[in-house]
């Protein structure tokens, strides 16, 4: 079967279409958005939550105490 003919004329013609500027900026913005959100939560420092079971956790970042729960686990396996 030939590739060109499985799609339909309109088809092609909407994916030959380029998109609106605003629509085109939207996303890109609303990308932007989610990037900084996720920075900031990964770098911000994180209040202790835990009830004191971890006191060594208060004031780190998520990226700290994502290298700490993985050094502690790498300890254990050795």
């Amino acid at each position: 079967m030939d590739n060109r003919e499985l799609r339909s004329e309109n088809v092609r013609k909407v994916i030959g279409q380029k998109l609106p500027p605003m629509v085109r900026n939207g996303i890109t913005l609303a990308a932007l958005l989610v990037a900084v959100l996720l920075a900031l939560a990964f770098l911000l420092p994180l209040p202790d939550t835990s009830g004191g079971a971890h006191p060594e956790n208060a004031g780190k970042t998520f990226y700290e105490r994502l290298q700490c729960s993985f050094s502690d686990n790498l300890s254990v396996r050795k």
